[in-house]
């Protein structure tokens, strides 16, 4: 009896600390990102470490399997990097979230599998993106009045039935080899997980034109495995979740530039900054816009985070009068500071034990793969 006493009571201080951890540095990290617009590396590492030790400690003491330490190490930091790369959040942003997945502890989740979205990584990010989207549309409202009411969504109709027959291309794709090739069902994370996967591998790699023929044997597939399964209601579910949530998607990119955006100085021009215009060098000068042409040299790109080396060469060739056509200038997309988003994400993960959007998996369980 007292040994097992004893076991509850370190496990519980164990989870006291990480907890006291992740709400100490939320409220430090939020406070120097309002402030100062910066979130201190020591900061992060610091949570890593609490993280990567309390991991441990409960590998130690039999609460959790060292695959699944691993796993929340490497996947969180996989996310965290894919979020960065695609321009979601800046470097800090993402190494922070990386550092708050670490410390929540797994003991406080009815699941830790990375097929749940009760599981600590998952259940962060939604929270995250959820307050992300409240946020940045709170802002928008705000912010719209007494411009144009009128907001168009970066993409008109036979774009969004391109999109849509897309992603039904690709979660057939998924759910198919699931069912022929895994021989077993896939849950809907991993459903999720492997369409946005995917869908990003397709963005950045396949031209335009061969999508939709890409997307045939998907369709093909998954409305054979439908028909034969009997499965078409969860097919349709998944279809119209993914679409929703590239919808949301679409329509937070294409508000930020509108309402979200500041030109800056090229010399001001820091590492992690999303540019809304490249740069590129034709034969007689540097010139700024929207679209690259292939064969260009390219300093920067639309949309996508500026490296080290790229800012780096952008102040090098600032000096003098290379950049006159365009003023000296370009326009970055603002950056809402998120550290605060992610602390108060990392709370309500606690407190809730799982995400926030639970109660609506829960209500469509059953048209959801199991």
């Amino acid at each position: 009896m007292e040994a097992l006493l004893s076991d509850v009571s370190r496990v519980f201080l164990l989870e006291l600390t990480m907890i006291c951890a992740l709400t100490l540095c939320g409220c430090y990290v939020t406070y120097t990102d309002i402030h100062f617009r910066q979130i201190p590396n020591g900061a992060s590492w610091g949570l890593v470490a609490v993280g990567v030790i309390g991991q441990g400690l409960f590998y130690v003491w039999g609460a959790v399997e060292l695959a699944q330490v691993g796993l929340v190490f490497l996947v969180g930091f996989a996310v965290s990097y894919v979020l960065y790369i695609y321009g979601f959040w800046a470097p800090g942003d993402a190494k922070l979230f990386w550092a708050f997945v670490l410390v929540l502890p797994p003991t406080l989740f009815p699941s830790i599998s990375l097929s749940s979205f009760n599981a600590p990584l998952w259940a962060l990010l939604l929270n995250a993106l959820v307050l992300t989207c409240l946020v940045l549309l709170g802002l928008w409202a705000v912010l719209r009045r007494g411009r144009s009411a009128e907001v168009k969504v970066g993409l008109d109709a036979s774009q969004w039935r391109s999109l849509g027959l897309e992603l039904a291309g690709l979660i057939g794709l998924v759910l198919g080899v699931g069912t022929f090739l895994l021989a077993e069902t896939m849950t809907f994370v991993e459903v999720m997980v492997a369409v946005l996967v995917l869908y990003l591998l397709v963005d950045r790699f396949v031209p335009q034109n061969f999508r939709l023929t890409l997307a045939l044997p998907g369709l093909i597939l998954g409305g054979y495995t439908a028909l034969a399964s009997g499965d078409w209601p969860i097919y349709l579910t998944l279809w119209v979740v993914s679409w929703g949530v590239f919808f949301l998607y679409h329509i937070i990119r294409h508000l930020a530039p509108r309402f979200f955006v500041q030109a800056l100085p090229i010399p001001a021009l820091r590492e992690g900054m999303v540019p809304r215009m490249a740069i590129y060098a034709t034969e007689s000068e540097y010139r700024c816009g929207a679209e690259v042409e292939q064969g260009q040299d390219v300093l920067c790109y639309a949309g996508r985070p500026l490296t080290k080396g790229q800012v780096r060469t952008l102040h090098e060739k600032s000096v003098g009068d290379s950049f006159a056509p365009f003023g000296h200038a370009l326009e970055v997309e603002l950056a809402v500071p998120f550290a605060p988003i992610i602390a108060v994400a990392g709370v309500l993960t606690v407190i809730l034990g799982g995400s926030v959007i639970q109660p609506l998996i829960e209500l469509f369980s059953p048209w959801l793969p199991s």
